[in-house]
């Protein structure tokens, strides 16, 4: 069987689990948010890939962001510093990626909305939480880490926030 072909078919199975998995993922983000998002707003499963892979991509380039570190105990000050921000880009689309990406595809979102809504948004997201413009342009992602700027294991562990574009403004909230 060509590479093609085997690639067509992991792609209809993934499609076909996403259907499964899509409504009842929707109806958390519903309620975790406390708004009617609709289906229609997810990207299809190839823009997903394409867009998460210049993600990380932006992510890893340390010239292209900035990132801080705050030990777990600090949360209160990092949901405060991002409530802060959500007030400056209520209405901004972004799209937000999940562990469940690979069978539903991203998910356009007010990143408002989203940033008010942080910690059972991030529970329902399963994995680093992950928010970026269409054209990668802007994007931010926090991340749970057992390791320090130098690489030193922290037992505890802490946070890492990666951002540019107008997610960099997150500095004048924390």
């Amino acid at each position: 069987m060509s590479t093609e072909r085997l690639k067509n078919i992991e792609l209809r199975i993934r499609r076909q689990r996403g259907r499964l998995l899509k409504a009842d993922w929707l109806k958390s983000l519903n309620k975790a948010c406390g708004f009617e998002f609709s289906e229609k707003l997810f990207l299809t499963l190839e823009h997903t890939e394409e867009l998460k892979i210049a993600f990380f991509k932006k992510v890893k380039n340390e010239n292209a962001q900035s990132s801080n570190h705050w030990s777990k105990s600090e949360i209160a000050k990092i949901l405060s510093g991002l409530f802060g921000l959500s007030k400056t880009l209520m209405s901004t689309e972004v799209i937000l990626f999940s562990s469940i990406d690979q069978f539903v595809g991203g998910i356009r979102v007010p990143a408002g909305l989203i940033l008010r809504n942080l910690l059972p948004v991030w529970q329902l997201v399963n994995e680093d939480f992950a928010m970026t413009t269409e054209d990668v342009e802007h994007g931010i992602c926090l991340e749970e880490n057992p390791y320090t700027e130098t690489g030193e294991y922290v037992n505890y562990g802490q946070y890492q926030i990666t951002s540019w574009g107008f997610f960099n403004s997150i500095s004048k909230y924390i």
